[in-house]
Order: C-alpha cells, then structure tokens, then sequence
C-alpha cells in the first residue's frame, strides 16, 4: 500500500495540472432482468452529486470520481455510490470524449442480487466557460448483477454540470 501511494505521489507531483471539481446531474437507470426467455426492464430517475480530481498525462485529463445518485421509483428511494477512473480526450477547443471504468454500488442489494457491477461510462462534455461544463454520460453494465439463473443488468444515462475549483 505504501508503495502505491508513493507512485500516486510521484505522478500528481510530476504533473504541473490538477484540479478538483463538483458535479450535479440527473440520472435515469434502466434495469433489466430476464429468465428462461421473459423479460423485464424498469427505469428509476433521480439526481446526483459528485466530486472528483483531475490531471493532465499528454493531451488527456485522467479524472478519479465518486458519485452518489439518489433514485426514487414509485415511492421507493435507492442511493447509487459509484466510483470512476475516467480518461478526457479533447475533440477541440470546447468538446471532450470521455471513457474509462467505473464500480457502480446500489445501497440495498439483497440475495440473490450482487450489490457491486463494473461499467464502461462513454461520454462527452461541453465546456462553457473555464470552470463550468456540461457533461453527459451513457454507462453499460459489463456483467450480470444476479447470482444464479437469469441475468439482471443496470444501464445508466446521466446529464449534468460540472464546476472545476
């Protein structure tokens, strides 16, 4: 462990760029569960909050995240923390492509329901001023939330404003 916090170090140090930043956003995940040919896909909305670091490798920013969306569906409330490693690629001036990974974690998971799934999130983001942008991502489940027969799956979409301190 204290190795990689001494590369951590090591990097951000090197780095002459790097920046914290806060995000709100609305989010709309869409479950999807299937067994022996039926299935079914429901959709919770709601809005998040975020913090994250930012630094500069190259021409890409590398962006470390933590996000918490709070979902409600007929009555029900859900709390989704998700942690991303995302890499920015600049398109031009103002547009970004973002990519990278990310472990989404729904609060109340019960058996037979695995609480944790890895995502790809794919995005963009606009920047409108130095410090302000709007980013929109689309974040794909790379597995199977269900232990056992059947699978169950939580794609999301989330649009939101980004501010850089």
């Amino acid at each position: 462990m204290k190795k990689i916090i001494f590369i951590l170090t090591i990097l951000f140090s090197l780095n002459g760029f790097s920046q914290f930043g806060i995000k709100v956003n609305y989010a709309s995940y869409t479950l999807k569960a299937s067994f022996e040919g039926i299935s079914a896909d429901e959709t919770a909305d709601g809005f998040g909050v975020g913090l994250d670091y930012a630094f500069e490798l190259g021409k890409t920013k590398l962006i470390a995240g933590l996000n918490a969306d709070f979902l409600s569906d007929d009555g029900d409330s859900e709390t989704v923390i998700t942690s991303s490693a995302v890499m920015r690629y600049p398109l031009g001036d103002t547009f970004g492509l973002r990519g990278g990974l990310a472990l989404v974690n729904w609060s109340d998971a019960e058996d037979p329901i695995k609480a944790s799934l890895l995502h790809l999130p794919i995005g963009l983001d606009v920047e409108v001023s130095e410090k302000i942008s709007i980013v929109a991502n689309y974040s794909i489940a790379l597995g199977d939330r269900l232990d056992g027969e059947g699978k169950l799956t939580d794609n999301n979409i989330n649009v939101g404003l980004h501010y850089n301190f």
